[in-house]
C-alpha cells in the first residue's frame, strides 16, 4: 500500500461553503513519515514498485493486538 491510498483513507471533507462538501486526501507527508518509522522499527518492508507491505514481525504484532482486544471483549 502506498502513501496516496493511505492519505485518501485518512483524509476528511472540504467545506465548500454553499456547495456540497467533498472528500479530500490527508497529508501524504505525515503518512510517509509514519511509514518510514514503521519500516525502521521492522514492521514494514519495501516491495518492488508496489509500496510497502507488512513484515512477519508486524503481522505478529497486529495479531497479538487483535487477540488482546478479542479477549477483552469476551470478558
Amino acid at each position: 500500500m502506498g502513501t496516496s491510498k493511505l492519505a485518501a483513507e485518512y483524509g476528511g471533507s472540504a467545506d465548500n461553503g454553499s456547495m456540497p462538501n467533498k472528500a479530500v486526501k490527508g497529508s501524504r507527508n505525515i503518512v510517509r513519515k509514519c511509514m518510514i518509522q514503521l519500516e525502521k522499527a521492522g514492521y514494514l518492508v519495501p516491495k518492488e514498485k508496489k509500496g510497502r507491505m507488512i513484515s512477519p514481525s508486524g503481522m505478529s504484532l497486529l495479531d497479538n493486538a487483535a487477540k488482546e482486544v478479542q479477549d477483552e471483549m469476551k470478558s
